[in-house]
């Protein structure tokens, strides 16, 4: 499990979990982006400062989580 505001967001031939962005939409300097994981699509917030290139619909990245935690069953 990561937090949404806990990752980074990666050109698609780096490290990390693979997914495709679906929307994208800009709050002063917060991007919010939709993207669909394998297991389903997740809201992930990031800094603008923080992405070295465009976020676009159907876009692949990969999501690097910062903070991942494990939680016991």
């Amino acid at each position: 499990m990561f937090r949404p505001d806990e990752v980074a967001i990666a050109p698609a031939d780096q490290p990390g979990i693979a997914g495709q962005v679906e929307s994208v939409s800009a709050r002063g300097q917060d991007i919010r982006a939709n993207v669909r994981l394998t297991s389903g699509v997740v809201e992930l917030k990031v800094r603008a400062e923080t992405l070295s290139f465009a976020l676009a619909p159907g876009l692949p990245v990969r999501v690097q989580p910062l903070r991942p935690q494990l939680y016991p069953a």
